[in-house]
């Protein structure tokens, strides 16, 4: 049976308790911090693969480091750390008191490895954070990308319909050419009237007789149209023929801007414009 004299030569001072505790507390919070960054590698990994959904977006390979790669890079001294931790504390189970020298350098060490860790996961979290805002960035740019296709096929439908149905009416209408600053005066020539308008009223165009004294009327009312701002185009039908080109003769003499061209018999002059033809994109 051991005396007491015997059991007194395994006890452990004050100051040695305490440097066991600080010991095994740094061990702490090492594996708290280790298992911290492995939780902020999942998560930067999850919206690393959430971000390549997006075809369009700018590639971030060339500028996001691989945190994995530079987690596995500390492995083998974090390994160490852990080795030396469990022989530490196999020997104090043993009633062992560990070697002071190797206590200190084992704290250093992991203080070391914690300031290195704390580091890494700064940067991992600012990142996170960049990922996170430039992904905000797509999902607005993909949203205004939505907006304006939206926009342009219900821009299109109408149009397509308006066409459709001057075509089936058999109409005739003019797209003049954008940014345009003289406004045309449509006047459509037949066997029968002379009618004229300017494009884009709603006003119903004036009708002249194709007579002689229709077509003097018709030429005495361009003295009230402003030559500056305003060019006259002729649509000709085939019955309009006997005086279309006297008529376009006596028209530059009053020195407007004339210009002409044929339409079927059957066709019949829309002096309106395309609807929605002047929209934007919003």
């Amino acid at each position: 049976m051991p005396s007491r004299r015997e059991r007194a030569s395994v006890s452990i001072s004050l100051f040695s308790f305490q440097d066991i505790i600080t010991c095994l507390s740094g061990i702490m919070i090492l594996l708290v911090l280790l298992i911290s960054l492995d939780l902020v590698n999942i998560k930067f990994s999850d919206t690393n693969s959430r971000k390549s959904s997006f075809p369009d977006s700018p590639s971030s390979e060339d500028t996001i480091p691989s945190y994995p790669e530079n987690h596995d890079n500390n492995s083998p001294a974090v390994a160490t750390l852990q080795s030396m931790a469990i022989q530490i504390i196999e020997k104090m189970e043993k009633g062992i008191m560990p070697d002071s020298v190797d206590m200190a350098r084992l704290i250093v060490e992991m203080e070391y490895a914690e300031s290195s860790i704390l580091a890494q996961k700064e940067v991992v979290q600012k990142d996170l954070l960049q990922l996170n805002q430039d992904a905000k960035d797509a999902e607005k740019t993909r949203q205004d990308l939505e907006k304006k296709e939206n926009f342009l096929k219900q821009t299109i439908a109408e149009l397509q319909s308006t066409l459709d149905n001057l075509s089936k009416d058999n109409i005739l209408t003019l797209i003049p050419e954008k940014g345009e600053s003289e406004k045309p005066l449509m006047v459509e020539c037949s066997g029968e009237k002379i009618r004229r308008a300017g494009f884009g009223r709603n006003s119903l165009p004036e009708s002249f007789p194709a007579t002689q004294s229709g077509i003097e009327s018709f030429l005495e009312s361009l003295s009230m149209l402003k030559k500056s701002d305003q060019y006259l185009l002729l649509m000709i039908k085939p019955s309009a023929s006997d005086y279309a080109m006297e008529l376009v003769d006596e028209i530059r003499k009053k020195n407007f801007d004339v210009g002409y061209d044929v339409m079927m018999e059957d066709q019949r002059l829309s002096f309106q414009t395309l609807p929605d033809s002047q929209k934007t994109l919003p």
